[in-house]
C-alpha cells in the first residue's frame, strides 16, 4: 500500500513539501504518514498535525441531514435590528440601505462553483471596508439559487477547561461538532462554504479546518458529482484586516499551502473608482433610506425635500462604513441647515471621521435607555460604562455587575445603581450566545468607542488604572479579550491620524498585552487545554516579536521565553512542529548569552528541552514506521 494511503491530503503534503533530510538525524518524511519534514539550522524539524484537529468522540453524532449539518456547522444568528438604534442599521445583517453590486461578488461564486482547486481564499480589506457584507451576498447567491450550505464558522473562544459534555469541554464539544458535519458533507452530497471572520486571530482553527475540508475531496470519497471533482465537498471563505505574518505561514509554511490561492481579494472602499456624481448618487440613497427608518422607529430624520441638494460630508471615504455612517449621521439630522433650492447642503465638515459623529447619536441613546431605567450618571462614567461592556463580556447579571463595579469612577455611584446601570446596558447591547451583554455592532464602533476614551482620558495613568480595572489578572480568557479588542482597535482605519494619543497609550501597553497572554496561556496549559493554550502563546510571541523588532536589546529575552514556551505546548499537545520555535529559541538565547553570561542557565533549559523533544519526535515516527 502507498504510504499516502489513499488519502489526498497525506499525498498532497508530500508531494508539495515534503523532503529527504540529509545528517546523522534525518529521516524519510515520505515513508512516515501525516508528516513533513524540513530543514532547519540546527537538526530536522519535522510537522505533524494541527493543534486544532482532533477525532471528534463518540459523542458527536454525525447529521442525518442537511438541515442538521448547518445546525451543527453556523454560528447562531447576531439579534435582529429592529430596535431604536441607529448604528445597529450599519450592520452587514441589517440591509437598510440599498446593497451596491460588487464585482468581487461574482468572482466568488465563481470560484465557488468552478469545481477546481484551491479550496480556500482570502478576503482582506480594513474593518468597514464591506468584507462581511460580502460574504453574506455569496452565501446568499449559493444558497438561494445553487442549492449549496454556507454561511459563518466561528472557532471556539480561547477560555479555561470547564464541565461540560462527555470528556469535553463545551467549546470543544462544538469544534467536534463542526468537523463532523464537514466530513459528513461528501456522505450527504451538498456542497457548502464555510466563512471564518477575523482570520488573522484564527490561525489554528483554520488549519484544521482547511484540512478537514482537503479531507472531502472526491479522491478519498469515491462520491464525485459534478463540479465537485477536483476540490471536495468545503470550501473555506476567509476574511480578515491584514496579512501579516500569519498569511504567510498558511501560503508558504503549512504542509496545505497548496490548497489556499495565494492571491488576496483586496477589498476596496465601496467608491473608490466612482464618479463623484455616483458617490452622490449612492449617498443620498443611504440618506433617504436611513431617514425613512427613523421615522418608522419614532426618531427625528431630515426632512426629505432636503436630502434633493444634498451632498455628502466628502467625496472619498477612506472605507465602505464611513461613506454609510456619514448618509446616517445626515439622515439624524447632524449638520443639516435650510437653504436655497437647488443650492447644495454639505453634511458636516469637510473631513473627519463620520463614525466620531454617530457616536453622539449614540451616546443620546445610551443615555435616553439609561434615563428609562432611572439611572442617572456623567458623561465620562457613561462612556466609562459602555467601555466596560466592550471590553468584559458577562454571562450573566451578577458578572455584568460585578466588572462595572471594579473601575474606581463607577464604583462610586452606588451598588443599586451600579445594579441598575448594568440592567440597562444589557438590554441595551445583548449577547447573541447566550450570554448578558456583547459590545457595540460593527465592531468598528466599538473600536471608536474605545479609541475615544483612550484619547480623553486625562492621564496615561487614568487609562492605565482603567484598563487594570477591566483586565485585574484573575480571569485569563477575560484579559485575552481586552488585548484581542485593543489590538483591532490599532488596525482600525486613520487611528492613528483621528487618536493619536490613543494609539500611542494602546502600543504602550503592548508589553501588557503580551503578558496577559502569556498568562492566559499558562492557565489554559495548567487547566490541560493545549490548542488553546497554544494560541495563546502564538498571540503573545507574535506581540513579542514586534516590540523586540522595533527594541531588541528590551525585548528579545521576551521573546526567547515565549518562543520557548510556545515550543513546549505544541510538543505537550503532541504536535512535532514544535521544534520549530524551540529551535529559533535557542538561537536567541545563544545570542544572549554570548554577551550576557546570566542567560546561560536559560540557554541550557532550551536546550535540555530542545533535544529531548527530537528524541521524543525521531522515536514517535521510528514507531509508526513499523510494521503491525
Amino acid at each position: 500500500m502507498s504510504a499516502d494511503g489513499g488519502d489526498p491530503v497525506r499525498r498532497h503534503e508530500m508531494d508539495s513539501r515534503s523532503v529527504i533530510a540529509q545528517g546523522p538525524r534525518s529521516i524519510g518524511a515520505g515513508s512516515v504518514r501525516d508528516s513533513h519534514l524540513s530543514t532547519g539550522d540546527l537538526y530536522q524539524t519535522i510537522y505533524q498535525g494541527d493543534v486544532y484537529q482532533s477525532v471528534p468522540d463518540g459523542s458527536v453524532v454525525a447529521p442525518s441531514s442537511v438541515d442538521d449539518a448547518a445546525a451543527m456547522l453556523f454560528a447562531p444568528s447576531p439579534p435582529g435590528t429592529g430596535g431604536g438604534r441607529p448604528a445597529e442599521w450599519l450592520r452587514p445583517d441589517a440591509l437598510v440601505a440599498p446593497v451596491q453590486p460588487r464585482t468581487e461578488t461574482d468572482e466568488l461564486v465563481q470560484w465557488c462553483l468552478s469545481g477546481h482547486v484551491p479550496l480556500s481564499r482570502l478576503v482582506l480589506g480594513a474593518g468597514g471596508q464591506g468584507k462581511t457584507l460580502l460574504a453574506r451576498q455569496v452565501c446568499a447567491e449559493l444558497t438561494g439559487r445553487h442549492g449549496w450550505l454556507a454561511g459563518f464558522v466561528e472557532p471556539p473562544p480561547m477560555r479555561s477547561r470547564a464541565a461540560g459534555g462527555p470528556g469535553q469541554p463545551p467549546d470543544w464539544r462544538r469544534w467536534a461538532e463542526i468537523l463532523t458535519a464537514v466530513a459528513t458533507l461528501p456522505t450527504l452530497r451538498v456542497p457548502a462554504l464555510l466563512v471564518v471572520d477575523y482570520a488573522e486571530s484564527s490561525a489554528g482553527p483554520l488549519s484544521a479546518l482547511l484540512r478537514a475540508a482537503a479531507r472531502t475531496c472526491a479522491a478519498s470519497t469515491g462520491t464525485a458529482a459534478k463540479g465537485q471533482e477536483e476540490a471536495g465537498w468545503a470550501r473555506i471563505l476567509m476574511l480578515a484586516r491584514h496579512d501579516h505574518g500569519w498569511w504567510d505561514e498558511l501560503t508558504v509554511s503549512h504542509p496545505l499551502h497548496g490548497w489556499v490561492d495565494l492571491w488576496p481579494v483586496r477589498l476596496r472602499c465601496l467608491t473608490e473608482d466612482m464618479h463623484p456624481d455616483k458617490v452622490t448618487t449612492v449617498w443620498r440613497g443611504a440618506v433617504r433610506s436611513f431617514a425613512a427608518r427613523a421615522r418608522q422607529n419614532g426618531l427625528a430624520a431630515v426632512p426629505a425635500d432636503a436630502v434633493k441638494h444634498a451632498v455628502p460630508g466628502q467625496q472619498r471615504f477612506e472605507t465602505t462604513l464611513d461613506l454609510y455612517a456619514d448618509a446616517l449621521v445626515y439622515a439624524l439630522g447632524s449638520g443639516t441647515r435650510r437653504s436655497r433650492p437647488r443650492r447644495a447642503v454639505r453634511a458636516g465638515p469637510p473631513a473627519g471621521d463620520p463614525l466620531a459623529r454617530l457616536l453622539v447619536h449614540e451616546d443620546k441613546q445610551v443615555r435616553a435607555t439609561l434615563l428609562a431605567h432611572d439611572v442617572r450618571v456623567a458623561a465620562e462614567q457613561q462612556a466609562r460604562a459602555v467601555a466596560v461592556v466592550i471590553l468584559r463580556p458577562a454571562g450573566e447579571l451578577d458578572e455584568a455587575r460585578r466588572a462595572l463595579h471594579a473601575d474606581s469612577q463607577l464604583a462610586g455611584l452606588g451598588e443599586q445603581t451600579i445594579q441598575a446601570l448594568a440592567a440597562a446596558l444589557g438590554r441595551l447591547y445583548p449577547s447573541a450566545d447566550g450570554g448578558f451583554w456583547r459590545g457595540p455592532t460593527p465592531d468598528r464602533l466599538a473600536d471608536a468607542y474605545i479609541l475615544r476614551l483612550a484619547e480623553q482620558c486625562p492621564s496615561d495613568k487614568d487609562w492605565l488604572r482603567f484598563l487594570a480595572a477591566v483586565a485585574p489578572g484573575d480571569s485569563p480568557a477575560a484579559d485575552g479579550h481586552v488585548t484581542m479588542v485593543l489590538l483591532r482597535c490599532l488596525s482600525s482605519p486613520r487611528a492613528a491620524e483621528l487618536y493619536p494619543r490613543a494609539v500611542t497609550r494602546i502600543r504602550a501597553f503592548r508589553p501588557s498585552l503580551a503578558r496577559s497572554m502569556e498568562r492566559l496561556s499558562a492557565a489554559l496549559a495548567e487547566d490541560g487545554s493545549w490548542p488553546d493554550a497554544t494560541v495563546a502563546a502564538e498571540k503573545a510571541t507574535n506581540l513579542y516579536r514586534e516590540l523586540a523588532d522595533a527594541d531588541p536589546d528590551t525585548y528579545c529575552p521576551d521573546l526567547a521565553r515565549s518562543l520557548h514556551t510556545l515550543g513546549t505546548h505544541l510538543a505537550d499537545a503532541g504536535q512535532i512542529d514544535g521544534l520549530t520555535p524551540l529551535e529559533e529559541a535557542v538561537r536567541l538565547y545563544r545570542r544572549l548569552a554570548a554577551d550576557t553570561p546570566a542567560y546561560r542557565t536559560a540557554l541550557a533549559v532550551v536546550l535540555d528541552d530542545y533535544s529531548a523533544r527530537l528524541l521524543q519526535a525521531a522515536d514517535r515516527l521510528q514507531t509508526r514506521r513499523r510494521p503491525g
